[in-house]
């Protein structure tokens, strides 16, 4: 029959296992959320930029509609 010490011992052990455990899933979970909202930040930023090169080269085809660069620089943006 095991003492009550080692019982207690190993439960102990367990738990601190445990904690361990928890506190390295929150680290990977916390660390997935910061790539992701990075990931997001920078899609919007890649949006907000694709947005601003499509209303310039807009305004450059209403000034000349035969430029050829700009209507290359809408048709990418878009």
């Amino acid at each position: 029959m095991d003492s009550p010490e080692v019982a207690v011992g190993d439960r102990v052990e367990r738990t601190t296992a445990l904690h361990a455990v928890h506190r390295r899933d929150r680290a990977r979970f916390s660390a997935q959320v910061r790539r992701v909202e990075t990931n997001e930040t920078t899609t919007v930023t890649e949006i907000a930029a694709a947005q601003r090169i499509a209303d310039e080269a807009r305004a450059r085809l209403r000034h000349d509609p035969e430029d050829e660069d700009a209507a290359r620089a809408l048709a990418a943006a878009l």
